[in-house]
């Protein structure tokens, strides 16, 4: 049985290896955590896009309305 900080260094691995484009380089039962890491990366950049995409939406409901052009050209801005 390995010990939990060798599981944490391989998962850790798996983690990195998603925002450097690595690939699992395990054969063994370390492959599984190697890609649980992986998928760790990946749910983490998603949470950071959706984190960033919703920002930029409160930023644009923020922007001020230009009250000199007609409404409909409002909507195009």
């Amino acid at each position: 049985m390995k010990g939990l900080e060798m599981e944490s260094s391989v998962f850790q691995k798996g983690f990195i290896a998603y925002f450097e484009g690595g690939s699992n380089p395990y054969l063994d039962e370390d492959a599984k955590e190697w890609l649980r890491g992986w998928n760790a990366g990946k749910a983490k950049e998603d949470e950071l896009i959706e984190e960033s995409m919703m920002a930029f939406y409160e930023a644009l409901q923020n922007e001020p309305v230009d009250f000199d052009r007609p409404k409909s050209l409002n909507a195009l801005y």
